[in-house]
């Protein structure tokens, strides 16, 4: 089984651990793709880590400054 999840633009890297399969992120199409294979019933797939983002500022802090 494969899973392609689209992340938000914001999104700059993944650093996952599956208990499954394997995992890949594409930075510039900002697709996370996980080939989980043959699901173990024993365990259901899980996939855990941290997801890096832009954050975005606030477009009122640069009102008026030229």
């Amino acid at each position: 089984m494969i899973i392609e999840i689209p992340m938000p633009k914001a999104v700059l890297n993944c650093s996952l651990t599956p208990n499954q399969g394997k995992y890949s992120f594409d930075p510039v199409s900002k697709i996370l793709m996980w080939d989980i294979g043959r699901i173990d019933t024993a365990k259901l797939p899980n996939l855990r880590g941290t997801v890096s983002y832009l954050q975005h500022q606030n477009l009122n802090d640069h009102q008026g400054q030229d």
